[in-house]
């Protein structure tokens, strides 16, 4: 991957009716990873194109995901 420090990534994809939900779940091996792939450039580049694109998000980092 473009991102070394990015060990796994998934999407998920709900509709509820009146608009789509996308989750995006990301696994690093610990908080010094989560911080390089949140400062990456190939994340700042995604983050420019999606950012437009939607009307909210949310982000929750946890360490309790196994």
């Amino acid at each position: 991957g473009r991102i070394e420090s990015l060990l796994g990534i998934e999407v998920g994809t709900s509709a509820d009716g009146s608009a789509p939900h996308v989750l995006l779940l990301t696994r690093h091996a610990d908080a010094a990873g989560l911080r390089e792939y949140a400062e990456h450039p190939v994340h700042e580049e995604l983050l420019g194109w999606i950012r437009p694109r939607i009307a909210d998000r949310t982000v929750v980092d946890s360490s309790d995901l196994a």
